[in-house]
């Protein structure tokens, strides 16, 4: 199970994961386009991964991990 917070964010998300992982998240624009890629080896309780490279704007975030996909709405104030 995968959490994404605080929504809207700033410099920083952070990903609550349930369990020790590799992980992959994909920042999308509305327009379908991704616009960053982070990999991360998630731990247990809270992941914190930079967006203060993404403009202002509404992004869909996917963590992928073990096969798994949970997409959220993201925006970036």
């Amino acid at each position: 199970v995968y959490h994404v917070y605080p929504n809207p964010a700033t410099d920083y998300i952070f990903v609550s994961s349930a369990m020790d992982t590799e992980a992959t998240v994909t920042f999308t624009n509305l327009a379908g386009q991704t616009v960053k890629v982070v990999n991360a080896n998630l731990t247990t309780g809270e992941n914190g991964v930079s967006i203060n490279d993404l403009n202002s704007g509404v992004y869909f975030c996917t963590v992928s991990a073990n096969g798994y996909n949970h997409t959220s709405k993201v925006v970036v104030k």
